[in-house]
């Protein structure tokens, strides 16, 4: 890389970069939100068979529902809620956790 400040140049030795950002933990298998975008149910499958808590939030972080100690998949109804993208995250009762963003459309 050569750098070049008014008269002044410096040269310095080319180097890799790589893996930036900071790594997530998350679940196994992931979990997934079907169908996406949804008016009246959505399913909510989780990947494993851990004990987890889920909650739904939308766009600015307000929590809609809160579940805690589920297991498995399962089906939550979202036809009170605005049309709008929502958030649901999934921690783990072992500490891992993962956020998937879906949309309701009306």
């Amino acid at each position: 890389m050569i750098v070049t400040q008014g008269s002044c140049t410096d040269t310095s030795a080319c180097e890799t970069i790589t893996g930036v950002g900071i790594a997530e933990t998350t679940l196994s298998n992931g979990i997934s939100i079907y169908p996406n975008p949804a008016s009246n149910l959505v399913t909510i499958a989780v990947g494993n068979h851990v004990s987890y808590d889920l909650e739904i939030m939308d766009v600015t972080g307000k929590s809609m529902t809160l579940l805690h100690d589920r297991k498995g998949s399962l089906e939550l109804e979202v036809r009170q809620y605005p049309a709008g993208i929502y958030f649901a995250e999934v921690k783990s009762d072992n500490g891992f956790k993962e956020r998937v963003k879906f949309t309701i459309r009306k």
